[in-house]
């Protein structure tokens, strides 16, 4: 048996599939329900954006990450040639202190 993970969609992503046409939305959603039981096509991204993940949807992309316990936080959603580019992660607490 599989776990299921919560899946928590920050504002940017729900406004992103909404934005999308009815056969599309309805894709990207079952692609999000196989991300939850740890299935879909993810990789683990690198550099600056080390610690997320990304779920592809044919020319789509989700950016996420695994936060506590079973959550899984999808924090950014865009077209595969620009949501690297877009995607900005939140400043932690060590890169908003001065030097």
């Amino acid at each position: 048996m599989k776990i299921k993970h919560t899946l928590v969609l920050f504002d940017q992503v729900k406004d992103y599939i909404a934005a999308l046409p009815p056969d599309s939305k309805k894709y990207f959603k079952r692609e999000l329900q196989k991300l939850a039981v740890g299935g879909g096509d993810t990789h683990p991204l690198k550099k600056e954006l080390e610690g997320y993940s990304r779920l592809r949807i044919g020319a789509h992309r989700v950016i996420y990450m695994h936060a506590s316990g079973l959550v899984i936080e999808c924090a950014y959603a865009g077209p595969r040639e620009t949501v690297y580019q877009t995607f900005m992660p939140p400043k932690t607490a060590d890169q908003d202190s001065p030097a």
